[in-house]
């Protein structure tokens, strides 16, 4: 485990996905957080859960802002009574990762948080066992906050709202190796047109137009390792050949994947200038 007391350089606008989990307070500041196909507003007195391996972004962050998180593995708290992640819903990818709170829920994880702090940094026989122990309150805390926030805020979703997060799931789980619209149609049991049609009515985009995102922002991630060639990408992507990838790049970003990775590497740039911009295909 390892608690990350201070706010990250700012900016920040490097995609990322990580093998740890994320459990947060925004204490002051704003700061606009993208996970996986969705963006998400960060004010001071919100909760930040992130769960690892779906992919995150700051899109801006304010010169003011702080943050006291704790960064974890699944593997510190395998081996803690109730430690098993999988109980707590408010990880899985359809969870809203951004929850504003009241002031006394806040107080009340912030007291959890600064107590988990004081015990990483503080030398103890049964160190491992402490943070093990105020984490796991810390999981039930958040787990408390969830259920009387989100279940009372909504207590129900429309069929299209349920489809439409059951296919952005879906996304994030196959879209390296799945482009095609159908796929996605066939696995919720509807046909493709109705997948388009409801995917727009709730999001006022084409199911296509995200599939495409989707892709670009796998495609974005692994750019930016230069250990990987154009070719490599294309290749774990599963594209034909590396011109298809490029063509594929170039038509949702409006750049190539050579251009896209050069400018990685200058200065440090508003990130607007590096958003891509999605055909939205109404196929």
């Amino acid at each position: 485990m390892e608690p990350a007391a201070a706010p990250l350089p700012s900016p920040c606008f490097q995609l990322f996905r990580s093998t740890y989990y994320t459990i947060g307070l925004c204490l002051q500041g704003h700061a606009e957080l993208q996970v996986n196909l969705d963006t998400y507003q960060v004010q001071a007195g919100s909760l930040l859960v992130l769960p690892a391996h779906c992919l995150k972004q700051w899109r801006t962050r304010s010169a003011d802002f702080v943050s006291r998180d704790v960064l974890f593995t699944a593997n510190f708290m395998a081996p803690a009574p109730g430690g098993h992640l999988g109980q707590f819903a408010y990880f899985e990818s359809a969870a809203a990762p951004v929850l504003p709170l009241p002031p006394a829920l806040f107080g009340r994880l912030q007291v959890s948080l600064e107590q988990l702090h004081q015990s990483y940094h503080e030398s103890h026989l049964y160190r491992t066992e402490l943070l093990q122990s105020r984490l796991r309150v810390l999981l039930y805390e958040t787990a408390a906050a969830y259920a009387a926030l989100v279940g009372r805020a909504d207590p129900g979703q429309s069929r299209a709202q349920l489809l439409t997060r059951q296919f952005k799931h879906l996304l994030c789980a196959h879209c390296t190796t799945e482009r095609h619209l159908a796929f996605y149609a066939s696995h919720l049991y509807i046909t493709p047109k109705h997948l388009t049609e409801t995917i727009r009515a709730v999001t006022g985009r084409g199911a296509a137009s995200l599939i495409a995102e989707a892709v670009t922002l796998e495609a974005r991630l692994l750019l930016q390792n230069p250990a990987l060639t154009v070719a490599q990408i294309a290749d774990q992507l599963h594209f034909a050949d590396q011109s298809a990838f490029a063509r594929y790049f170039r038509h949702t970003v409006g750049r190539t994947p050579t251009t896209y990775r050069q400018q990685l590497t200058i200065g440090s740039k508003p990130f607007s200038d590096f958003l891509p911009t999605i055909a939205d295909n109404r196929s």
